[in-house]
């Protein structure tokens, strides 16, 4: 996790995102918020659009996003665990939402991705889901703070606004949200 040194040095208070397997929980709090699907993607129309295994991919270029201590087990879920071996040189590491739009669109990338994203911008009608054989371990979206390091109002109060935020929208009428949130699974 990128965030991780800067948690443990004070420069953050807080981070959202998913805990990693090297976080000690002596030393972080980690709560989860939101369990989200996985699935790969890649642009509307793309060659390999029909796919329905992981196998049918390993030819093709991937954009992922992992911290280093994160690849070994990024390739496990995607990969390994299903007896797939994909030449390490095909993958592209990028941390921006954007870059990874673009890569998947314009360069026709493969991605694995939180389902949720193909349902908003810039993604959605954009892109696709591939329906793959293969089935991907469900990911949570966690707060995650130093255990020792009290948290200040400012992070308390983002805390208490992004979670009426999301249960506003989890009951929400509309279709788009209606959308997104059967891809989730409210933790808390």
């Amino acid at each position: 996790m990128i965030t991780q040194p800067l948690l443990r040095d004070g420069y953050m208070n807080l981070a959202i995102g998913q805990a990693s397997s090297a976080m000690s929980p002596q030393e972080f709090l980690i709560e989860p918020l939101i369990r989200y699907e996985t699935a790969v993607m890649v642009r509307r129309r793309h060659p390999r659009e029909a796919c329905r295994s992981i196998h049918d991919l390993l030819d093709q270029d991937w954009l992922l996003n992992y911290a280093a201590d994160g690849r070994d087990g990024l390739m496990q879920e995607v990969f390994w665990k299903h007896g797939a071996q994909i030449d390490e040189r095909r993958i592209v590491v990028a941390h921006s939402v954007m870059m990874s739009q673009m890569l998947v669109e314009q360069a026709d990338m493969c991605t694995w991705i939180p389902k949720v994203l193909t349902m908003v911008q810039p993604f959605v009608d954009r892109t696709v889901l591939l329906e793959l054989d293969e089935v991907f371990a469900p990911r949570d979206l966690s707060l995650i703070a130093r255990r020792n390091g009290p948290l200040g109002s400012a992070a308390l109060c983002f805390i208490d606004c992004l979670t009426y935020a999301i249960n506003r929208r989890y009951r929400s009428g509309k279709i788009e949200d209606r959308r997104i949130f059967e891809t989730v699974e409210l933790l808390k």
